[in-house]
């Protein structure tokens, strides 16, 4: 089944498309809801949660980074200087590479990471954006994801015994 698309160029606009802003939220749905298990469920399951949680958010931090990449290579923004495209690239593999240490770390240093390498990949986006080598609506819609992701991702942290 396709996912509907008119065909129209929205890299102008700021409106969210709408296949966008659904998925973007449903992939909250994970933070959410482990960060409250981290809360409510008891030790051994909120122990599971927040593993799950920072899994979940090292995941989700290397297909922002897959994003990053895309763009690059699609050219988004128009044919842009050499060395520009290389810097992007590289960047582009940072988010994996901090969500699998964030893996490695113990529990509250990896939720931190976490926490810190979505705020970090917003600013990038929110350049790349302004640069022009994303569509306008993407920062809109990467505030709001990444707010609440980070909010979780804090909260999880606070559900740790000693936190």
């Amino acid at each position: 089944m396709a996912l509907p698309y008119s065909g129209e160029d929205l890299s102008d606009s700021t409106e969210i498309p709408t296949t966008a802003a659904l998925l973007g939220a449903g992939g909250l749905i994970p933070f959410v809801g482990l960060a409250v298990a981290a809360h409510f469920a008891g030790d051994v399951d909120a122990s599971i949660a927040i593993e799950a949680l920072r899994a979940y958010g090292a995941v989700i931090l290397s297909f922002l980074g897959g994003i990053i990449w895309g763009l690059g290579i699609a050219g988004f923004g128009g044919a842009a200087a050499k060395p520009r495209e290389a810097l992007r690239l590289t960047v582009s593999i940072l988010p994996s590479l901090f969500g699998w240490l964030a893996l490695m770390l113990p529990e509250q240093s990896g939720l931190w990471l976490l926490a810190t390498c979505f705020l970090m990949v917003l600013a990038v986006d929110l350049i790349m954006s302004k640069g022009g080598l994303a569509p306008r609506w993407y920062p809109i819609l990467r505030w709001r994801l990444t707010a609440i992701a980070f909010l979780c991702l804090v909260a999880a942290g606070a559900a740790l015994p000693g936190a």
